[in-house]
Order: structure tokens, then C-alpha cells, then sequence
């Protein structure tokens, strides 16, 4: 059996060959040679420990090396892909999925009656209904049009992420783990024209000086992570029922415009005002802590460490860049 490393090689082989130098690593000074042995020793059988599928043994491992030096970018990628396989994520077959859907189709673009890429992907990540709700709340009503589509309104971002799911923790953690590692320009802050992701602040993310020869991996691993996040605030968002083909606050919209004329005036007032407290809710205005402003920082934020790595498809890049105007279309046309 090929060990962890050895399959992250072989999957995304042509990814590794590019490298990102940077100074030596003042901090690198106070850690000394037997404590760099120790580090060594410890990712060895954390290694070792995951490829024999003792995760939570190995987690526990990487996190001992990890806290003699957070700067040895070999502990750094390890754990975070480790973070990952407890997230329940399998990052190369969901690249693979990527890859093989937007040789043909954009993320986000439709066929008659089919999902997006970002809904079907989201059993791939573990985002099932179940885990949905727990990022928000959901809102079933006792209209008649309405009552076969429940709408999930969504908590804030913040809020979610510390909701206890398993998928976003463990995400996160490798966000905020390998961010030192990545080029500043592919995070999401004002020096770099976005609205700000607080995990990527230099007050949160201070970046490494350590010279940098797995670039790749860290890209590959901070895409891939917020890529995960994207898919389930996503799935959030537009929340469709199992075995529906359109979201169900589409299909909200869509029952009140055919069935207007047919409802009685003194119901008409209830479900106009349901259905703008619903959008409102999930698609709320000026939130710099809305999942709908975290989908697209995630989007972006994945978009640049793809462009960052040799060897991606360009139908990849340009199918997530064209998501990120897609999303805010999808919620526009919603709302109006």
C-alpha cells in the first residue's frame, strides 16, 4: 500500500515541482537540532499511524509535532491534510470530480433538470441534510403553495463554524494551519482588493519566513479546504429537498408566480411577506458575516490558489472564477 505522501505525489505529481522561497525563518533560531529530531520522529509516525487508519492517534501525533514548531512546513502540511481525512473529506477524489465536471460544464452552469456542481458535491464533503441544518435554521410553512419547500436561514458564518460540525472544524483548523504557508496573494483581504476573511488577516495569519519548497501542497490544500466550506454554506443557501431538482426558495417564487391569481386576496398579503422575510433572511444585505459573503470568499480564495499551482486545468480556474459572478446571480434574481 502506497503510504498518505506518497499518494498525495503520485495524484497531483505535476502540482510539486514549483517552489516559493522566502528568507530563513527567525523563529527557526529557538528550535534546536534534538527538537527538530523529535519533529521528525513524530511526523514519521503520524504517517504511519494514518496510513494504518488510526486517525485520531495521528491527528494527536501531528499536533505534538506541530506545537515544537509550527514552522516546519512538513508538520504543517501533514496535519492539515489529516484535519481534512477527520473532516471525512477525500480531497483527491473530490479533485478528481472537479476536474472530470468542468471539462464540460462550468461549476454552477444547469442542464434541464439537474443540480450544480456545488449541490451534487455536497455527499462527497459529508454535507447531508441533517448537517445542513445544523448551519442555520429551518423554516417550514403552513402555506399551501409553500409547505412542500422547507428553506434553511442561514446563521452567520461565524456562528456556523462553530456549530459543531465535524466537516467546518476540522477545515478550518486546516485553513488556519497552513494560511502562514500560503502567498499572501491568495488570501482574501483589503491589500488584495476583497472584502476582508478575518482567518486571513495577518493578525491571524502571520506568514512564515521560512523558505517555502512545498508551495503546492499548501496551495492545493488551502483550495481545497475552502472549496469544502464553499460547497456546504452553498448547499445552505439554496437548500433544495432530497429528490428536488431546484432550490426550494426557487421553488417558492416559482409556486406563488404560477398560483397568484388563484389565492384567495386575503391570503396573498402572507405569502408575499414569507417570502421576502425568507430571501431576506438567506440572502441578507451589507453582512460581512453572511454565508452567502463566505461562499464567495471561498470561491476566491480557491480560485487564487489554483492560479498559484502548476499544472491545473485552466477549465478548473475559470469554471470557479465564473461561479463566484454566477452565485451573486443566482441570489440577485431571487431577490428580485
Amino acid at each position: 500500500m502506497m503510504t498518505f505522501m506518497k499518494q498525495v505525489m503520485t495524484l497531483v505529481l505535476p502540482l510539486f515541482a514549483v517552489g516559493c522561497g522566502q528568507s530563513s525563518n527567525f523563529n527557526q533560531i529557538f528550535v534546536s537540532s534534538g527538537q527538530e529530531s523529535s519533529v521528525d520522529a513524530l511526523l514519521q509516525r503520524a504517517e504511519y499511524l494514518y496510513d494504518a487508519g488510526e486517525t485520531d492517534e495521528a491527528l494527536s501525533t501531528a499536533k505534538e509535532a506541530y506545537s515544537i514548531n509550527s514552522n516546519n512546513e512538513n508538520s504543517v502540511v501533514l496535519l492539515g491534510f489529516i484535519h481534512l481525512s477527520k473532516a471525512g473529506i477525500d480531497s483527491f477524489q473530490l479533485a478528481k470530480k472537479l476536474i472530470n465536471q468542468t471539462k464540460t460544464t462550468s461549476l454552477l452552469a444547469e442542464s434541464t433538470g439537474a443540480s450544480s456542481t456545488l449541490s451534487d458535491l455536497k455527499d462527497l464533503v459529508g454535507f447531508e441534510e441533517s448537517t445542513l441544518a445544523k448551519l442555520g435554521t429551518t423554516s417550514n410553512s403552513s402555506l399551501t403553495y409553500f409547505k412542500d419547500f422547507p428553506v434553511i436561514v442561514p446563521s452567520k458564518a461565524s456562528e456556523a463554524r462553530a456549530a459543531g460540525v465535524d466537516v467546518l472544524y476540522h477545515v478550518n483548523q486546516a485553513i488556519s494551519v497552513v494560511c502562514p504557508f500560503v502567498d499572501s496573494e491568495a488570501r482574501i483581504t483589503a491589500a488584495n482588493g476583497y472584502a476582508d476573511d478575518d482567518r486571513h488577516s495577518e493578525a491571524n495569519c502571520q506568514s512564515t519566513t521560512n523558505i517555502r519548497k512545498k508551495s503546492a501542497k499548501s496551495h492545493f490544500l488551502w483550495a481545497f479546504a475552502h472549496l469544502t466550506e464553499a460547497i456546504g454554506f452553498y448547499n445552505v443557501l439554496l437548500y433544495q429537498s432530497e429528490g428536488k431538482t431546484v432550490p426550494n426558495i426557487q421553488s417558492r417564487a416559482d409556486a406563488l408566480n404560477a398560483n397568484s391569481k388563484s389565492i384567495p386576496i386575503a391570503q396573498i398579503t402572507s405569502y408575499y411577506s414569507e417570502l421576502v422575510t425568507a430571501v431576506n433572511g438567506i440572502f441578507p444585505q451589507d453582512s460581512s458575516d453572511s454565508q452567502l459573503r463566505a461562499v464567495l470568499n471561498d470561491m476566491k480564495a480557491t480560485a487564487l490558489a489554483f492560479s498559484r499551482m502548476a499544472g491545473i486545468p485552466t477549465s478548473v480556474t475559470s469554471s470557479v472564477t465564473n461561479s463566484i459572478s454566477t452565485i451573486e446571480s443566482k441570489s440577485k434574481s431571487v431577490q428580485g
